[in-house]
């Protein structure tokens, strides 16, 4: 028990010393600003490969549902589905060079924040850094293109496969039904991806999954208070519209942001606790870029 409350004391010492040390409060407003630019650009992009695939964009829906509060939903909801469903082909290669330049200035700023957190420096240069933000924000867009695979054609695959494999009905059922641990588990997928790859650290598995598992607990369980808070106590906001869901948008983002952030706190802890120190990623592809522009330079002068 005592051991217990040392570890409870450190850990908050930790998280208060991180939390000034990362800057989180002012890094969640810009990266929550970038994820705004990004969402109708991203959603267009997307809607514009469905139809290629062949894909049905209404099955996604309740996983949205689920995601995201209410009020949120109720307003994003339409206007995702009409992109999804009515893609316009002539804005696809505008909506995807503005997604990955949006999508790399906010996981820049999640990136220079988790190094902060660590107390570690970004050793690669800006190029290289921008190509790996834009890298990682192409892996979001594949991840979401997969889950709208996945939803797409699963039940159909399940509806097969069980009675060649004599599968139990009660599979194709879970599929259908439980739609909160399926989100639950693409959200903690995606965290893992965002705390192994950010920051400019080494990073262990036995320090990344806690992380990502409380990032995740506390996404769904934001997105649940902020639909009871709207819905119970808040109810005036929605009266003003678009501007007053708007503003539940941009709160329930930036809070989200500031848990992503915590999340890496907790990482960060686990990781000194655990192993003693924090040992920073060497960037090999980083360094062989620098070194060819430094003999480049070298051979002009």
């Amino acid at each position: 028990m005592k051991k217990f409350s040392k570890n409870l004391k450190d850990f908050a010492k930790t998280a208060l010393r991180k939390t000034i040390q990362g800057d989180i409060f002012n890094m969640a407003i810009v990266a929550t600003y970038y994820v705004l630019l990004t969402i109708v650009p991203i959603v267009i992009f997307i809607g514009n490969i469905l139809p290629i695939m062949h894909l049905n964009a209404t099955r996604i829906m309740p996983y949205l549902n689920v995601a995201l509060p209410e009020p949120v939903y109720n307003f994003l909801g339409p206007i995702v589905r009409k992109f999804l469903t009515h893609g316009s082909g002539g804005m696809a290669s505008f909506s995807m060079i503005f997604t990955l330049w949006a999508g790399s200035r906010g996981i820049n700023a999640l990136k220079r924040s988790m190094n902060q957190i660590f107390g570690v420096g970004d050793s690669q240069n800006f190029i290289v850094t921008t190509v790996l933000s834009i890298l990682i924000t192409l892996s979001f867009g594949a991840l979401l293109v997969t889950t709208f695979v996945i939803y797409s054609f699963g039940q159909i695959v399940l509806e097969y496969l069980t009675p060649i494999f004599k599968l139990p009905l009660s599979y194709l059922e879970i599929f259908l039904r439980y739609r909160w641990s399926v989100t639950f588990i693409i959200i903690f997928s995606i965290l893992c991806l965002i705390y192994i790859v950010l920051p400019n650290v080494k990073v262990h598995w036995l320090s990344v999954w806690p992380g990502a598992l409380v990032a995740a607990l506390g996404w769904m369980a934001l997105t649940g208070i902020f639909t009871i808070y709207v819905k119970y106590f808040a109810y005036r906001i929605l009266s003003y519209g678009t501007i007053g869901t708007f503003l539940v948008l941009l709160f329930w983002m930036n809070f989200t942001n500031l848990i992503i952030l915590f999340g890496a706190i907790v990482n960060a802890f686990l990781e000194e606790k655990i192993y003693g120190k924090v040992v920073p990623k060497e960037h090999r592809f980083g360094k062989k870029i620098q070194r060819k522009i430094h003999e480049r330079r070298q051979k002009q002068n």
